[in-house]
């Protein structure tokens, strides 16, 4: 189990994306991501039922 290095309830709206720099409780400012693998988790809602997709990215 790791940290949560980003967290955002309107992901993808008024430009809010993960762009390699932490924002999650624990980092000093908007710290950038070291290098290495991630893994995420996107919950959403569609059609009214709850979806989520899960999967990982490599921050160089």
């Amino acid at each position: 189990m790791g940290l949560k290095v980003y967290e955002n309830e309107h992901y993808g709206k008024n430009g809010d994306y993960f762009r390699g720099y932490a924002n999650a409780k624990g980092f000093i400012g908007n710290s950038k991501a070291l290098q290495g693998t991630y893994f995420y988790i996107v919950r959403y809602s569609k059609r009214g039922k709850e979806e989520q997709q899960k999967g990982f990215l490599y921050v160089r």
